[in-house]
């Protein structure tokens, strides 16, 4: 009886360490995504930027702006990478543009910095970064995006959501 009441004393006593181990993984997960979206959202409050457009050849003002996140956190069957975290993002951007140029494409910089009517395009894509923790740490692992309206995932470009939804610099 002792040997079994032992049994269920260190049974228990491990299971505890697995999740501490879960929680200290779900914590940290929800602390650099918090601090992701604090980063991206900050670079929001700094006004609307003008960028050349390489497609168009034209310069045009925008402002992001709505940035809606979403976490989860899966356990996974991998010992190299015991839990999976997704960070989910979207944002709509606005448009500037003027009466005499509803496009809001413009020539230069100067005229494009100029335009201060507004058009607010909802958000058409949802991003999912998804990392693994491993050794203490969350990876980077993989980026995809879907259309608002479709069901599928693709795989998109590899870059950190910082990169994708802050606001760049002028040109």
């Amino acid at each position: 009886m002792k040997k079994f009441i032992l049994t269920l004393i260190c049974l228990f006593c491990f299971s505890l360490n697995c999740f501490a181990g879960e929680q200290e993984a779900v914590d940290s997960f929800k602390t650099m995504t918090n601090n992701i979206v604090s980063e991206i959202q900050e670079s929001y409050n700094h006004g609307a930027k003008v960028r050349y457009s390489h497609i168009t050849n034209q310069w045009y003002k925008y402002q992001v702006t709505n940035l809606q996140s979403a976490i989860d956190i899966q356990k996974t069957e991998s010992l190299i990478s015991p839990y999976k975290g997704i960070l989910e993002l979207q944002a709509d951007n606005i448009y500037f543009y003027t009466i005499d140029n509803e496009k809001g494409d413009y020539v230069n910089k100067e005229e494009a910095s100029k335009a201060s009517l507004t058009r607010l395009k909802k958000a058409t894509t949802k991003t999912q970064f998804i990392y693994m923790y491993q050794d203490n740490n969350w990876v980077l692992k993989q980026v995809q995006s879907r259309f608002l309206d479709e069901y599928s995932w693709f795989k998109d470009e590899f870059k950190s959501p910082q990169e994708y939804f802050c606001m760049e610099e002028d040109n």
